[in-house]
């Protein structure tokens, strides 16, 4: 180091003592800052320190903000690329008091996001991070502006930046403005996009507010269709058509369950696979086109509601089969080589569309006769393949499977093959009833929590019966749980009940003192002493499991007040049964409200799932509950009550049981969901069931309740069903709610609404409940909804 160099880094030192020490009369330095911005031009460590201190005293000295900004982007720009990182850190530490300067240093530092050194690309990254921390939707303008106005290199490095960096920030960070913001701006980007910025983009767009509500998916799978160009005819021999209809569809596959996939459904049956043999077999992204294409399509037509044209989706889709199922051949001795993955998915695709449209397909056509002809020739096919494949994948280990990429094909060989024999199956009766549920081979098998739940349960029953000797008098303390372990008997009777494998204490109480007696010849005494010591062992377990559980309000101090607080969430059923006429679609609506409601004022903050299965959506009425309904915060004010409100219209018990069995809890998955409401169950009973369906009417009301029970412990939900009344045997002037003693025994509360003959008032009578006393209180319907008056 010269002597000058020596000279310039003493005096920036002093400047720095100087404006350090000037503290409030700082402002009356603007020399020693200037001589500071100098000497960006001087030697490395006069860069260095330069960077720092401008950083330091940036707020200081306003008027000379552009002049520092331009030296700190000189630093930016400098030839060693450790001036560069310690310039591009203390970009974002001028920032810190001068939020002002956020938007100006976000485009400054996207537009650095090119740096072609790993570590320098890094340190930008990070001082955007910091950036966001500061001011959100100031350092997204910044961002957008290069992403509209940039250059290939820097937009692509945007691109990827809102993709793997914003996306996974705290939402505490990404207040609702930047995301209000950022989906805005992403829509406008979205306009005139490459296919990898599209599918980047898209993560942006299903990772923000807008997938948690219907409208929202909506517009998503919109915005969707409209990259795919649905509109547009579909030229089979454009690859980067190709490639943008599979990559569109894979996007828009998450956010069909609720909304349908009817148009991708047409366009691909109808356009684009009706060409299947001019479409490459090959292309960029993809190295099996076809079979993605077929995948998609069966993918689509599983998420399908409903096909206007289902005879003729029907008829192209089994035409469609054909081109991998071929007639028997004259030659006995010919072979045929089948592609299972490809039949597979044509094959789920038409099982589907059966579904969907179940009279479609006429056992005595033409072509239900053809399809089963070639059918029963793939059948025979199938079991011939299928046997020595089980045999050659049951003789080798576990690990040989795993390491063995042979093996793992022939597993998903064999997974295909089993899928075609049980579809082959369904389309066999006569009508067909497609009803088995398929688990398609490509797809990652789905392990429900219940049943991990389950199995851990086991594994922890386990290790507590090995955890104790029943030899041992003493009570040993489980090391996990820190609870009592159950100890069977010493003594007199240990032999018997060890004889009887009445070591666990939950089978004990699960019988009679008749058949404890019966099973070790114990005597009166005995059995007392084995069921208290069995219940004794598992009552902390028990009180340490009982929780107070969360309440939904209805809205009406009143009506809380009998139902102890409100509707109680991952309770079970909650029954509310009432004439035509009483209010109860009002109830409904008012909870649905209030559920979206903060948990500040009583909600729950969460979004609705509406099932109608009588009239159509009370829209307007909801609509007027929206506008009626004032509440004096203003974060509840700006609720989008609309919004967040998933509604379904099923018509018959199948519909209903596939709603609540596979796409309801897929939605709940990915979804914040807290209420369900079913209005009515009833209907689809009443309308569907003679007197002689009595014993199936009985399974699927069952069959009904369990899973709703299930959803709601599963999810922690609160489930709401509406049910009608029938008159009473045991009095003609009284009614009762209807479906029986099958659905009673399956509700957990039970609320009844009655009309009056005083004027215009009605009565709530909360029957039963494990929460709360029965009680009842008189309401009116007005234009708030339900409300009590005591």
């Amino acid at each position: 180091m010269n002597d000058v160099a020596a000279d310039n880094i003493e005096k920036l030192y002093k400047n720095f003592g100087i404006l350090a020490d000037a503290k409030d009369n700082i402002c009356r330095h603007e020399k020693e800052y200037m001589e500071i911005l100098a000497a960006v031009k001087g030697s490395l460590k006069e860069k260095r320190l330069a960077s720092q201190f401008i950083a330091r005293f940036f707020k200081s000295f306003p008027v000379l903000a552009d002049q520092a900004l331009e030296a700190q982007l000189d630093l930016c720009e400098d030839d060693d690329v450790s001036i560069r990182k310690q310039a591009i850190k203390d970009l974002s530490a001028i920032c810190k008091d001068n939020k002002e300067q956020v938007p100006k240093v976000a485009d400054i530092l996207a537009q650095l996001l090119q740096a072609e050194d790993h570590s320098e690309l890094m340190t930008v990254q990070d001082s955007l991070v910091a950036l966001l921390k500061f001011d959100a939707k100031g350092t997204l303008s910044g961002i957008y502006s290069q992403l509209l106005t940039g250059d290939e290199t820097v937009r692509e490095r945007c691109v990827k930046f809102l993709s793997k960096k914003v996306i996974p920030i705290d939402r505490n960070v990404i207040d609702k403005a930047a995301e209000d913001f950022l989906i805005i701006e992403t829509k406008r980007v979205l306009q005139d996009v490459t296919g990898e910025e599209f599918v980047q983009l898209i993560h942006v767009l299903s990772n923000s507010r807008l997938t948690q509500t219907p409208l929202g998916q909506k517009e998503l799978v919109d915005i969707i269709a409209d990259q795919a160009e649905l509109d547009h005819p579909f030229d089979p021999e454009d690859r980067s058509q190709v490639d943008r209809i599979i990559h569109c569809t894979y996007c828009a596959l998450p956010y069909f369950n609720f909304i349908g996939s009817n148009k991708f459904v047409l366009y691909l049956i109808n356009d684009v696979l009706s060409q299947l043999d001019k479409i490459p077999k090959e292309i960029e992204n993809f190295k099996y086109a076809h079979l993605e294409l077929l995948k998609i399509y069966a993918e689509c037509c599983a998420l399908c509601k409903s096909v206007s044209n289902g005879l003729e989706i029907i008829e192209k889709t089994v035409n469609l089969l054909y081109r991998y199922v071929p007639a028997p051949p004259t030659d006995e001795n010919e072979k045929t080589n089948f592609e299972f993955n490809h039949i597979e998915a044509a094959m789920f695709s038409l099982h589907q569309l059966v579904r969907v449209c179940p009279d479609a397909l006429k056992v005595d056509s033409d072509l239900y006769k053809g399809l089963k002809l070639r059918l029963h020739y793939l059948a025979c096919n199938v079991q011939g393949y299928v046997k020595p494949l089980r045999e050659d994948i049951r003789s080798k280990s576990k690990t040989d499977l795993k390491a063995d990429t042979e093996s793992k094909i022939k597993i998903m060989a064999l997974k295909a093959a089993t899928n075609i024999s049980n579809m082959i199956k369904d389309l066999f009766h006569n009508p067909p009833k497609c009803k088995t549920e398929i688990p398609l081979s490509w797809k990652a098998p789905v392990v429900s929590e219940s049943k991990s739940t389950n199995d851990q349960a086991k594994k922890e029953k386990k290790r507590s019966s090995n955890s104790y000797s029943p030899d041992d008098g003493s009570h040993k303390q489980s090391r996990q749980s820190g609870r009592e372990i159950y100890h069977p008997p010493s003594g007199k009777f240990s032999t018997k009940v060890s004889y009887a494998d009445l070591t666990n204490p939950e089978k004990i109480l699960q019988l009679t003192e008749t058949e404890l007696q019966r099973l070790g010849s114990f005597s009166s005494d005995d059995v007392k002493s084995i069921f208290y010591s069995a219940s004794e062992s598992l009552k902390p377990e028990l009180d340490q499991s009982i929780e107070e559980p969360k309440c939904i309000t209805v809205g009406c101090p009143i009506i809380d007040g009998v139902l102890g607080g409100g509707l109680k969430m991952a309770s079970g059923i909650n029954e509310l049964s009432g004439e035509s006429g009483c209010g109860k679609t009002q109830f409904c609506l008012r909870l649905a409200l209030t559920a979206q409601n903060p948990v500040s004022v009583g909600g729950i903050d969460k979004s609705v799932v509406y099932i109608c299965t009588e009239d159509s959506f009370p829209s307007k009425r909801l609509l007027q509950l929206i506008n009626n309904i004032r509440h004096p915060f203003k974060s509840v004010r700006e609720i989008s009550y609309g919004d967040r409100i998933f509604v379904e219209h099923i018509a018959d018990v199948k519909g209903l049981k596939e709603c609540l069995m596979s796409r309801l809890p897929t939605l709940l998955k990915s979804t914040s969901i807290g209420l369900l409401i079913i209005d009515s169950v009833t209907a689809v009973f009443r309308a569907e069931y003679s007197f002689s369906d009595g014993v199936q009417r009985t399974k699927n009301l069952r069959c009904i309740g369990c899973q709703l029970h299930e959803l709601s412990r599963k999810f922690g939900i609160c489930v709401l069903c509406v049910n009608q009344v029938t008159a009473s045997m045991n009095s003609a002037n009284t009614s009762v709610p209807a479906l029986g003693l099958a659905w009673a025994n399956l509700v957990t509360t039970r609320m009844i609404m009655k009309k009056s003959t005083f004027q215009d008032t009605r009565k709530l009578e909360l029957v039963f409940s494990p929460h709360q006393k029965s009680s009842s209180c008189t309401y009116i319907i007005n234009e708030f909804g339900v409300q009590g008056i005591g």
